[in-house]
């Protein structure tokens, strides 16, 4: 299963799209069908760290490393999406760490629960490659909707899979995107795979450099989107964001 549709105002609204201000999630909620370890007690207040400019949809608190709270677009989004079947639950209890129970359990509290452990903020580019393997690309897509939380995330589409298998509707207005003058552009991302640097005089002048590029290193066997994510991840977090 292809887990983003080939949409083309899907991605042109990812291309279109801003960071927003995310706002600070209410308390998880309990539920009976997820059993709660004793160790997910509540988290004291927290503040806003002076080294957290970079990244201003975190919070700290004082007794924890870096930690962040669902947005409230986040929680809405996993509202509107259907439960973990049973098997889901019991294939992502692993990397949740606690038990999900024999019965669908709803993604906001679930991911909730999550997300109140502070150590498995670690854990969530493992937690979303899992719900890609099992055909969960919603869940994935609402957390994106976090800007301020892609550096865990990780891709939506699968990490493996080859940037040559990108459909049209993404390859095209990504491609034209990265070719805009930036100061890490096509030509920064060219010499970051290696390209050779006599390539990368030849397409100055080409309408749409960025597609060569790609076009050059789909071959290459690290020409992956899980690498494309991370190179993009750098310097130009919104079309990280549209992969």
């Amino acid at each position: 299963m292809n887990p983003v549709e080939d949409d083309e105002n899907y991605y042109g609204l990812c291309l279109r799209s801003a960071v927003e201000n995310d706002e600070t999630a209410s308390s998880m909620t309990s539920f009976p069908d997820l059993q709660i370890s004793s160790s997910m007690t509540s988290f004291p207040d927290l503040q806003i760290s002076s080294s957290m400019t970079s990244f201003p949809d975190l919070q700290i608190s004082s007794s924890f490393e870096q930690v962040f709270r669902w947005s409230r677009d986040v929680l809405e989004a996993f509202d509107k999406i259907p439960d973990f079947s049973p098997e889901q639950a019991e294939d992502l209890s692993l990397v949740f760490g606690f038990p999900l129970g024999s019965q669908p359990v709803c993604v906001r509290k679930c991911l909730e629960a999550f997300n109140n452990i502070p150590e498995n903020q670690n854990q969530l580019r493992s937690l979303t490659k899992q719900l890609k393997r099992l055909g969960r690309a919603d869940v994935v897509k609402a957390m994106h909707l976090q800007r301020g939380a892609l550096c865990w995330l990780g891709p939506v589409l699968p990490e493996e899979m080859p940037i040559r298998d990108i459909v049209p509707s993404l390859w095209v207005p990504l491609t034209a995107a990265l070719s805009a003058p930036h100061s890490h552009d096509w030509k920064w991302l060219a010499r970051k795979v290696d390209l050779p640097p006599l390539y990368i005089s030849s397409w100055q002048q080409k309408k749409n450099p960025a597609d060569e590029v790609l076009t050059y290193w789909k071959v290459r066997n690290d020409a992956t989107i899980g690498r494309l994510f991370d190179l993009l991840l750098e310097h130009q977090k919104d079309l990280a964001a549209m992969l």
